[in-house]
């Protein structure tokens, strides 16, 4: 499933480059023509990339909420699961070496 996920990704990215890449040779055009300034190019393609950044964000988000939720539903331990149970594993120990100390006084 996790393939999946990331070759869908790969393919969105691959996409998102090409759309880039479209929009700069429009932008580029529509300045030679004298359609627009160059400081209105740029602009656009400044704002462009702000707004690329901000959806890729949210996108980012819920692919890390739903593959959460696959972990979770597949039983999988978090990280901070984990952690606590190594924190709870080294109280034990440290009981234990206390516990022998004592036998042995």
């Amino acid at each position: 499933m996790f393939d999946k996920m990331q070759k869908s990704l790969l393919i969105g990215l691959g996409a998102l480059v090409l759309t880039k890449e479209k929009t700069e040779d429009v932008i580029k055009d529509l300045i030679k023509k004298g359609e627009i300034s160059r400081d209105q190019g740029m602009n656009f393609l400044e704002e462009l990339g702000s707004k690329a950044g901000e959806e890729k964000d949210r996108i980012n988000k819920i692919l890390n909420k739903r593959i959460e939720n696959i972990m979770e539903k597949l039983g999988t331990p978090t990280r901070n699961d984990i952690e606590k149970m190594e924190r709870k594993l080294q109280i034990l120990e440290e009981r234990i070496e206390e516990l022998e100390e004592k036998t042995q006084e």
